[in-house]
């Protein structure tokens, strides 16, 4: 019996315990107030207008800057510094046959595969050999010189 009444008084104390523990969590809920919904606008890439500055040379230096946007109108700079760039040739040495007076050289086109043997001043395709080399063949392609090896 004395057992049963502990039993009994235990299982009321813990109940009383729960629900105030429960009484204050709950209180401390209700207190906690909800922030403020604000509006956030979030602009996407296309949105944003920058302007890339090729004279920034330091990689830890802003590169973009930001175009002076105008009445709906973007003033755009106009760099004419720029220097054209044109693609090394699509052709390799295949073989050479060396000689002082006559040199020649197989070429070969990367592209198509096409190989042809070639002598100084001969034009093919979009090349024209100016010079051939021991170790390269200097050519003409699209308006500039490159030695193909």
């Amino acid at each position: 019996m004395k057992n049963k009444k502990l039993l009994i008084f235990l299982t009321i104390t813990a109940l009383a315990i729960w629900s105030l523990n429960i009484f204050k969590v709950r209180n401390a809920l209700a207190s906690v107030q909800e922030p403020e919904k604000t509006d956030i606008k979030l602009s996407t890439a296309s949105e944003q207008k920058y302007d890339y500055d090729i004279n920034v040379r330091d990689p830890f230096e802003e590169q973009i800057k930001k175009t002076i946007v105008h009445d709906k109108k973007v003033e755009e700079k106009k760099d004419l510094d720029r220097v054209a760039f044109t693609a090394p040739p699509p052709y390799v040495i295949d073989g050479m046959l060396w000689d002082d007076k006559k040199p020649m050289a197989m070429v070969k086109n990367i592209r198509t595969g096409e190989v042809k043997g070639v002598e100084n001043g001969t034009t093919w395709n979009d090349i024209s050999v100016i010079k051939i080399l021991p170790d390269a063949v200097k050519v003409r392609y699209k308006g500039k010189e490159f030695d193909i090896h």
